[in-house]
């Protein structure tokens, strides 16, 4: 398994603050994936004690709630036995932290892995562009679902986690933006920085608070629209 970064404070996968892991390799390659470069197994270098000690220091800051694996794809083969076993570790020597990860995989592919019965809670689903609102809290776009690991097992079903406000953070009622014109895409723009608020600030502890918790920064949001745009003339 190759590693590309480890990050100690991040705020947008997941609640709290977080440690995220980014491993290497991907065959789902969802289009406009923002992790294009970790497709390649090759990325980054391979797993060692030295990130294992260094995941360890990050996560014994008491203001960690826990730590998140993304990609790349965790689910690849050549990742999950070895994230498994970094779970395992982490279990016995944080047994109040949480464990999430980010999968393009449905639910019903991963629940057989021992990985996910490890874990506290998956982002499951590809990324699918047209379905970004931008609205969704730690999802990438509304087609995607949080799934409460241990409680879907157990039920054999999928449990969704609850977000802040108890609700269960299942797919949503989404249809594809449609942005036709520099026009629309300009009242899409005046809507969102009306409705939510919108921050100019760049710094991960903005997410969730300023226009969306996927884009916190005007100008991100707008690259983002115009990308829809785009879309949306090549499928004349």
């Amino acid at each position: 398994m190759n590693v590309y970064q480890i990050l100690p404070r991040v705020y947008d996968v997941g609640p709290g603050q977080r440690v995220e892991v980014f491993v290497s390799f991907c065959t789902i390659k969802c289009n406009f994936c923002f992790n294009r470069l970790l497709w390649d197994k090759n990325q980054g270098h391979p797993f060692s004690e030295e990130d294992k000690n260094k995941i360890f220091e990050y996560l014994s800051d008491p203001m960690t709630e826990g730590i998140t694996l993304v990609g790349g794809e965790p689910f690849m083969l050549v990742n999950q036995q070895p994230l498994y076993e970094l779970c395992k570790e982490i279990r016995e020597k944080f047994p109040n932290k949480d464990i999430w990860a980010y999968s393009g995989f449905e639910w019903e592919t991963l629940k057989i892995t021992n990985l996910a019965k490890i874990l506290d809670a998956i982002v499951c689903g590809p990324y699918i562009q047209e379905y970004n609102d931008g609205k969704s809290i730690f999802k990438g776009s509304e087609n995607q679902y949080i799934i409460d690991t241990k409680k879907s097992l157990a039920q054999n079903k999928r449990v969704y986690w609850l977000d802040f406000e108890g609700n269960p953070m299942g797919p949503g009622k989404y249809k594809p933006l449609e942005i036709k014109s520099d026009t629309e895409l300009l009242n899409e723009l005046i809507k969102a920085i009306k409705s939510n608020k919108a921050t100019i600030g760049k710094d991960s502890s903005d997410y969730g608070k300023g226009l969306t918790a996927a884009y916190s920064n005007v100008l991100d949001y707008y690259e983002h629209l115009l990308k829809i745009k785009q879309m949306a003339a090549k499928s004349k």
